[in-house]
This record gives structure tokens, sequence and C-alpha cells, in this order.
């Protein structure tokens, strides 16, 4: 069970934090077949090397978007509501822990800690796709978040992106890899690496990966029991990176020319695209034990000024497995207590001030979770090896 066994430990004080005013930077494109780097400023970065490097911030001193040029936040559902209807996809997914959606299907990859991988259809039919070649025969190694490529092509005219977060003997990375659809769907085995060196801990590893609908990348890296990395500008550890699809830093980094997007996040558990809002929101467990959902300012230490709005959440002991946002609301799968909880949204806040409770028929004991491809439902996977799929109303 390794790291991941370890991040399920109870935890205390649940707060719900979202930030007023912050969304994405200006000009984000819509829709996973977006151009990514035109949507970011129409430039290409150059190409990093095949190996990758540790891409340490620079000095650049471009500061963050302003808030008065954001757009006035959506106001959504009221705080009624629930995951009914339960479908078992599929079964038997042993030691699984990661959930990633194939753009422009219905599909999904189920990735298991020692790195296999593999395809469910929206009908519940499995295919092996292979296993992640750097976890092959690694004792100590585990899997901690997978990505595709927006730009995914099911017809096959070109080899896919996969990318993957994991841990090896003494620190963690990011790797991309070919998935080949050309042929029968198989891994490549030369994988590209484009983030390394970044700490491992017992806990508070990080690993959620996320492409936004800027189609730029993700990653939340974790500070591996080192909270003060998190807001240390030159570590990586404990942060949200946001790097194009080849590793390299995305325009308007903070600092300039870095892959940092935001800091102060020392265990992130899981991120969600909130399309209402252009908005990411991160699941964090703080390094006091509280579990915060944030939806994420780009650039800067977050602080407790008059920047943000904190509830107090109320839900006890949280263990969360994952992030999704369906339906005008978030929903944080816990792997103690309360097996899942909704978060009805109203602009940026908590509609009616607090969260529900919720307790599906037959929940099992979340490993991970994922907004549906329709939008009206939630995918969960389960640590006894169980995708079930749940429609939210």
């Amino acid at each position: 069970m390794g790291e991941r066994a370890a991040r399920r430990r109870p935890l205390r004080h649940a707060l719900l934090v979202a930030v007023a005013g912050a969304t994405l930077l200006a000009g984000c494109a819509i829709g996973p077949a977006s151009d990514r780097l035109a949507a970011a400023d129409g430039t290409a970065p150059p190409a990093p090397e095949e190996t990758g490097d540790e891409g340490r911030p620079g000095d650049g001193t471009e500061g963050p978007t302003d808030p008065a040029t954001t757009p006035e936040p959506e106001h959504s559902a009221e705080p009624e509501g629930s995951a009914d209807d339960p479908e078992v996809l599929a079964e038997g997914l042993a030691d699984a822990c990661c959930l990633a959606e194939l753009p422009g299907t219905d599909d999904v990859l189920v990735g298991s800690r020692s790195g296999e991988i593999t395809r469910v259809a929206a009908d519940g039919g499995t295919t092996e796709l292979g296993q992640l070649a750097v976890l092959a025969g690694n004792a100590t190694g585990e899997l901690l978040g997978l990505a595709v490529d927006p730009g995914y092509d099911e017809a096959g005219s070109t080899d896919n992106l996969l990318y993957a977060f994991y841990s090896g003997t003494d620190q963690r990375r990011v790797v991309r890899y070919t998935l080949n659809q050309r042929g029968d769907g198989e891994l490549g085995t030369a994988p590209t690496t484009l983030v390394r060196d970044l700490p491992r801990g017992e806990s508070a590893n990080g690993g959620a990966l996320a492409f936004g609908d800027d189609g730029l990348l993700y990653i939340a890296t974790g500070a591996a029991g080192q909270p003060e990395l998190a807001t240390d500008p030159e570590s990586e550890a404990g942060k949200i990176l946001r790097v194009a699809s080849d590793g390299t830093p995305a325009p308007g980094n903070l600092p300039a020319d870095s892959r940092i997007y935001a800091m102060g996040y020392p265990d992130v558990r899981g991120l969600a695209w909130d399309q209402d809002r252009d908005g990411l929101w991160a699941v964090t467990v703080t390094d006091e034990g509280a579990v915060e959902v944030t939806l994420v300012p780009p650039g800067g230490v977050e602080d407790d000024g008059g920047d943000r709005v904190r509830l107090d959440w109320g839900a006890g002991d949280v263990a969360p497995a994952g992030l999704a946002y369906v339906a005008g609301s978030l929903w944080v799968p816990s792997a103690v207590g309360t097996p899942l909880w909704r978060l009805p949204l109203d602009g940026v806040e908590l509609s009616g001030g607090s969260a529900q409770e919720l307790s599906p028929d037959a929940f099992p004991t979340p490993a991970a979770a994922l907004a549906g491809a329709d939008g009206a439902a939630l995918l969960v996977l389960g640590q006894d090896g169980t995708l079930t799929r749940y429609q939210v109303e």
C-alpha cells in the first residue's frame, strides 16, 4: 500500500476555502481540442531535453491576474442533491489507485500502484494496455497520478500522450509516455522525464494531475513531510505547477519562466476543473492536518488576509480520496467517516452555508474520483477494485 496508504489517516478540522474572484488567466480556450500553446500566448516554448531537468524558478516579477478584470462568478445549484443509481462498470482492478479520462470518449484509464494501465469502456469492457516501465520490477515505487493529453486522437492518426506521477526509491517524478493507438493501444517503453528530484516522504507526497480547459497540465507535487518547502520559491515541492504538454513552463507562471503556478499546498489530494468559473479547485491537507477546498489563485503564497473566505466545513474526520466537479457541486469522497461529501456552490461560496453528508448504497471505500464525460455522473474507483458510476442530481 505504501505512501498512498499512509495518506489515508483520519484528518480533523475540515475547512472549505473559497477564494473570491480568483479565476484562471484571461483568454483560456474552452474544450479539450483547443490548441494548448495558442491558448496561452500564441507561441510555442522551446522543447525540453528528453530527460527533463529540475526547472527551478527564475527571478521574474510578473504579477497575478488583476481581480478587477475577472468575470463575476456563476451561481450554481441549491444545496439539494445526491449521487444515486450506482452502476458497477468494472471489478477486479487489483491495487487500483488512479483515474484519468480519455478525452473525446466515454472511456477512462485506471492505473494500479505498480503501474499497470487498464482501459475501461463505458459499457464496462476492459483492455490491458501494459505497465509503466519506470515501475516494472520496482518494489519501492508507486503510481500517484495519471492524466491523458487533451489532444488525444481516438482515430489513431498520431501517438497519444499519457502522463504519470510516480515515486521511486528516494524521489518523485512526472514522466510522459506515448500511448500508441495506431496498433493495439500499447504503452511506449521510453518515457520522457518532465519533472524530477521532488522529495519523497512517508506522507504528503501529492501526486494529483489534471489538464485544464486551457490545455495546460497542472501538477500537485506535495511537500513530502517538509511543509517549509511549500512556501519556498526555490523548491518545486508543495506547489501546484503549470506546464505545457512538453513540460516547459506555461506563460504567466510566478516567478516568470518557472513551472510554479501557486505555492503553499503541502499535500493536495485532488484537482478538479470548474467550467462554470473557468477555475481550478484543489482539496488539500495542511501541515496542521486540516482539510481545505480552495479555488486556486495564480501565483504567490496564500495568506489569511481578505482575499479568502473561510467557512467551517464541519466534516469531522475526513481523508480525501480525490475531488470532482459535477452538476454545480464539488464532490469529495473520503476513505474514513462519511464516504461522500457534496459541496454545492453559490458563486465561490457554499450554497446554504453547509456541505451535505451522503452515504450512497454500496459506496466503496474510495481510492479516486473523476467527473463523467457527460458532466452528470461521478466515477468512483474503490479500494476493493471496483469502478462505479453514480448519476448526480
